[in-house]
């Protein structure tokens, strides 16, 4: 792996920021990159869709995204948003889920969740053995949600999940992701 690891309280100050002011919002990839997750624009990402995210909202975000070859997954509330349709569709993870995406989340090095609570039907009861190799970022529009102790340690962003996919498709346009490379 490439890079250096998060600086947590760095990040989490500029998230702060955006909480109070979205239009400044630092396109998703590159400003990840600034703070030192560059290992993970060529890493093993996956982003996990949840109940919290509009249908109309995660089929243009599919749509747009197929060309990186991102995978995502989705929550058992959010099992409409991404299917076998999608080429790099990574399953339904969870406790009631499909074994082989269990182990695909587990094995990627950053999770990105958007509206979805990470509760434990997703992360099982041992909340530090979910993701044991890799870094969350929770994004969701509920601050009692992202205030919540379960998962582990993760980066909140308190947002609109249609606000984030939006600028994070359009981070993903603005650079070539090097997994593609």
């Amino acid at each position: 792996m490439l890079g250096r690891k998060l600086d947590k309280h760095l990040f989490e100050a500029r998230v702060r920021d955006w909480k109070v002011n979205h239009a400044e919002f630092p396109l998703a990839l590159p400003h990840l990159v600034e703070y030192g997750v560059e290992r993970h624009v060529a890493g093993r990402q996956l982003v996990l869709l949840g109940g919290g995210v509009r249908f109309e909202d995660a089929q243009i975000f599919l749509k747009s995204v197929e060309k990186w070859k991102l995978p995502v997954a989705c929550t058992w509330t959010g099992a409409d948003r991404c299917n076998f349709d999608y080429p790099y569709f990574a399953g339904r993870p969870n406790t009631y889920g499909m074994r082989w995406a269990n182990i695909f989340q587990q094995q990627s090095d950053l999770l990105i969740a958007v509206g979805t609570s990470l509760g434990y039907q997703q992360t099982g009861f041992n909340t530090e053995a979910y993701l044991p190799i890799g870094e969350i970022i929770h994004v969701d529009i509920d601050s009692e949600e992202l205030e919540k102790i379960n998962p582990k340690s993760r980066y909140r962003l308190q947002m609109d999940s249609s606000e984030f996919l939006s600028k994070l498709d359009k981070s993903l346009d603005q650079i070539r992701p090097e997994w593609l490379e």
